[in-house]
């Protein structure tokens, strides 16, 4: 980026200029009003992002918005961070960060160009350094003889800001947003930018009696009972999310406790000891003088981010113990160390190494011997390396014709076949052929140094044997595709079928596509076997992550089938084969290959392809299966589970004949799903309203519940496992509550339940789901079908009509009362007199809840009202009022409106809103009216 560019560049907001000249002193005021109001603001912003960091929270979106910025959390809570005055009508631009090709760069068009970053002397920022660790990743700004500078780790960039303002930056490395105001760095997360959360993996340690998970320091003596070395502890930790920066982290053991009492400081970090690989964190801890021998104390590890967010694992145990200098072992390094797996300790003697690739090379390559062995503290469990103890390594390719006792016979060294060179083992040109199979026997003098002044250092001397050997050759590898003998036929079976379902295949083509029959006839006997098949997995995002066998149980039961079909011509009839598998074992969900040798006589030669009853499969679409290993004859060769891509694959067929390997696939293998669930015809409305409790011609109770859901739906086919569920995060907001209270409930019985007081007319639809659950009835299992929806109605309807009224009178005085019941029998309209004489409210089955009544109030409620629908205390009735809008001016009581006020203006007019209202169990019902009153002159 050159200085033209950044010239017409301000990171942060853009300052607005203006000419002009200087205003009168009474805008002083105004001035200072808008500082005050612009500090507080400030204030409230920096409290906002205290308050966000200290919450934890993550930003979703940081967005450029004219006067300032907008960060959005993923909770959906926003903090405004504003400009002030002087940049309140400018554009705001968010740089972001990114490393490319080793070095730092920026883009200011939210990703659409990029440019190299510089150092103020117009070097390129580098991301890594010469040794390849992180040359700093944090972005903050800083100032430097009065300018603002964006800084990257400890490198100060030429790119300015504008310190007037607030300002924000996007670190895309370290997934932060960094903003600055008021000269303060502020240091947000991004999702993913730190972890969630510590899980303590504690691998155990052999410590007194081998009891507990602990996480052991050990002192390490020699023979005379001197202290030799200090060996810390390792402890690991899964990290949620496992891809966040070691460089940002801070380590510390803040609460540890022996027993019940604290211990300060018990624990101190390892510099330099953490490392983070496939998501665990490990590191080491020493502790101090306080933890002796046989003492175990609990604690836990805090890990702060950025010096602003700490999170804390659960406690895990500390103990120190003691181990003496024999301990100390050569090991082989290229053995795997995980969990309770360590590596081979070489003494002397010990012979098993000679079969492992750690004790053989290749005869025409090389074996680095410095690196293939190292030191083991074996009782620790942890390479010297890792414990600070300084240690040297010495090699030496013993001489001429040595014997030495290995594998049970003596041999002698042969110097004059190999050579050893700067610690790198390999055979001398002229003897490779003749160095096949032979052994180098190796010096290995290891000097470990002691960490107390005055103690002697500890010497390990081994002799190990490293054999020269021919590599074994890897076979070809081709692809067979198994087809169904019939070409109409494909592999699509029926879901939930209760019989087995066969395929014939080509068992020509496949013993053509293998290269020779002969590799699977058996010196032409007359036999037959079973032949697993794999399904492959897929993680979330759609990754291979293995296979999963297909065949386990029928393929365990092969030789049990062959001897309950002993007299049934087993070599002869799939079908018999078939039927026993679902009839006399109960095998089902599971998918083999069986194939019948002819012996002699190819033509008798079969293969077949049976699907076991059930047939969910998980519901499995358009899948390739793979053939895996054959029961009792051999197929198959030592390469029969191959790695590809990192994951280990079935390949079915090993020609030996010409070293080929075959992967044989069923391919386009599917699962047809036919099941259904139509709702019956007399609930196609998916209306639930409740029902009434009728004794003779009266009601005498209400219940609103749904009807059972099992009896409003056929399955298909019948014997598929439906089960209906009402997911609460399914439903809107007022349900999710009335559900969590438990107002409204999903029932065992497979029905809705609603307890009074719940509005239904917020309640409004329902959302039920219908799951298959033949392949299980677990989240992860079952099979959705369908989420139907179900309107739920009030069992009150609406008020009957009725019309407004008018009042007039020229003397319109304060204290005047208006008769309502005189105006609706003034009414020179019958059919307007007869609306309000009709006034009802009803149910849905006619009963009436609510009339008119014409000599105490407009409305009263019928006796069944509070019976069916008043049993909540909320529930409180009919009640006639006018609007709290009318309430300072008029007042209403049993039919009589009083004016309060005082008729302004030669000619008066106001209307005066009524409402009837109806609070039942299951809502409100309302119904509003006008009365006008006047007062004009006639």
């Amino acid at each position: 980026m050159n200085k033209k560019f950044l010239s017409a560049i301000l990171f942060g907001a853009l300052m607005v200029s203006s000419t002009g000249t200087f205003v009168s002193c009474k805008d002083y005021d105004d001035d200072i009003d808008r500082i005050d109001k612009e500090l507080s603001e400030v204030k409230e912003t920096i409290a906002s992002l205290d308050s966000a960091i200290k919450a934890g929270k993550f930003v979703q979106s940081c967005n450029e918005v004219t006067g300032g910025y907008e960060l959005v959390f993923t909770d959906g809570s926003k903090i405004t961070i504003k400009n002030g005055t002087n940049g309140a009508d400018g554009t705001t631009v968010i740089p972001e960060f990114r490393v490319e090709g080793n070095y730092w760069q920026v883009s200011t068009d939210k990703g659409a160009t990029w440019v190299d970053v510089k150092d103020t002397e117009g070097n390129k920022v580098p991301a890594r350094g010469q040794d390849g660790e992180a040359a700093g990743s944090n972005v903050s700004w800083v100032t430097v003889d009065g300018v603002e500078y964006i800084k990257i780790g400890d490198k100060v960039t030429d790119l300015k800001q504008n310190n007037e303002f607030p300002n924000i930056a996007v670190d895309a490395e370290s997934k932060t947003v960094i903003v600055t105001i008021d000269g303060q760095n502020y240091t947000l997360l991004q999702e993913g930018s730190a972890f969630k959360g510590l899980q303590t993996v504690v691998y155990r340690k052999q410590a007194v009696n081998d009891a507990d998970d602990v996480c052991y320091a050990y002192n390490v003596y020699n023979t005379d009972n001197e202290l030799f070395a200090a060996v810390p502890a390792y402890a690991s930790f899964k990290v949620y999310p496992g891809d966040f920066s070691l460089d940002n982290a801070k380590f510390s053991f803040v609460d540890t406790y022996k027993l019940s009492r604290s211990v300060e400081p018990a624990l101190v970090y390892m510099d330099g000891s953490a490392t983070l690989a496939n998501g665990v964190l490990k590191l080491a801890m020493i502790p101090n003088e306080g933890i002796s021998e046989g003492t175990v104390v609990a604690t836990s590890l805090d890990v702060t981010m950025y010096g602003q967010y700490t999170s804390a694992s659960d406690y895990f145990t500390v103990g120190r113990t003691n181990v003496t200098t024999d301990n100390i072992k050569n090991a082989f390094t290229s053995t795997t160390v995980t969990g309770n797996n360590y590596p081979k300790i070489i003494t002397e003697g010990w012979n098993a190494y000679d079969g492992y690739d750690f004790g053989k090379f290749n005869y025409q390559g090389t074996y680095n011997v410095n690196d293939s062995i190292d030191v083991y503290i074996q009782s620790a469990k942890v390479w010297v390396k890792e414990t600070g103890i300084v240690y040297e390594k010495a090699f030496r390719l013993l001489d001429q014709n040595e014997e030495y006792t290995f594998k049970g016979q003596t041999i002698k060294t042969h110097q004059g076949i190999f050579e050893l060179k700067d610690n790198v083992l390999s055979v001398k040109s002229t003897n490779q052929a003749s160095a096949i199979d032979e052994y180098a026997a190796i010096e290995v003098t290891t000097t470990v140094k002691a960490q107390e002044e005055g103690i002697k250092d500890y010497e390990i001397k081994n002799v190990v044997f490293i054999k020269a050997v021919r590599p074994a050759v890897n076979p070809n590898f081709s692809t067979v595709a198994l087809k169904p003998l019939n070409a109409t036929d494909n592999f699509t079976f029926t879901y939930n079928s209760a019989k087995s379902q066969v395929i014939t295949l080509d068992v020509r083509d496949f013993e053509n596509a293998i290269e020779g029959r002969d590799v699977v006839s058996n010196n032409n006997s007359v036999y037959s076997t079973f032949v697993q098949l794999y399904k492959p997995v897929y993680d979330t995002a759609n990754k291979l992550t293995g296979y999963a066998d297909m065949s386990q149980t029928s393929y365990n039961n092969f030789w049990t089938i062959r001897n309950g079909l002993a007299n049934a011509n087993l070599e002869e009839n799939v079908t018999n084969v078939a039927n026993y598998i679902e009839q006399n074992l109960n095998i089902t969900n599971e998918a083999v290959l069986y194939y019948k040798n002819g012996g002699n006589n190819a033509d008798k030669d079969s293969l077949f392809l049976i699907l076991t009853p059930g047939a969910n499969q998980e519901q499995i679409k358009k899948t390739t299966l793979l053939m895996g290993s054959s029961w009792s004859y051999d197929w198959n060769s030592d390469y029969d589970m191959m790695m590809t891509d990192g994951i280990k694959t079935p390949y079915g067929v090993y020609n030996k004949y010409v070293n080929k390997l075959f992967k044989v696939a069923v391919n386009d293998f599917s699962v047809t799903y036919t099941f259904d669930c139509p709702i019956k015809d007399q609930y196609k409305n998916r209306i639930i309203m409740g029902e009434w409790v009728k004794s003779g011609a009266n009601y005498t109770d209400f219940i609103m519940q749904s009807q059972v859901f099992d009896e409003m739906y056929d399955v298909v086919p019948e014997d598929a496992i439906v089960k209906f569920d009402m997911a609460s995060k399914n439903q809107n907001a007022y349900v999710q509550e009335m559900m969590k209270s438990g107002d409204i409930k999903w029932a065992t019985t497979n029905q809705i339940v609603f307890t009074p007081r719940v509005d239904l007319a917020k309640v409004g639809k329902l959302k039920v789901d219908i799951y298959d659950i033949t392949a299980g009835d677990t989240d992860s299992k079952r099979v959705l079908f369908d989420t139907e929806e179900w309107t739920v109605q009030t069992p009150i309807l609406a008020f009957s009509d009725v019309v407004d009224l008018k009042y007039n009178n020229p003397a319109l005085a304060t204290g005047e009362q208006i008769n309502l019941f005189d105006l609706i029998n003034g009414l020179k309209v019958a059919a307007d007199k007869k609306k309000w004489t009709d006034l009802t409210l009803k149910d849905a089955v006619g009963n009436k809840l609510v009339v008119y009544d014409g000599a105490n109030d407009l409305a009263k409620a019928e006796p069944i009202a509070a019976t069916l629908y008043q049993k909540d205390s909320e529930s409180t009735g009919v009640k006639v009022d006018i609007s709290e809008a009318d309430k300072a001016e008029y007042s209403y009581a049993n039919g009589i409106l009083t004016w309060n006020g005082e008729p302004t203006g030669t000619v008066y007019e106001h209307d005066v809103q009524f409402i009837i209202t109806y609070t039942h169990d299951w809502g409100v019902v309302t119904k509003t009216f006008k009365v006008t009153v006047t007062r004009k002159v006639q």
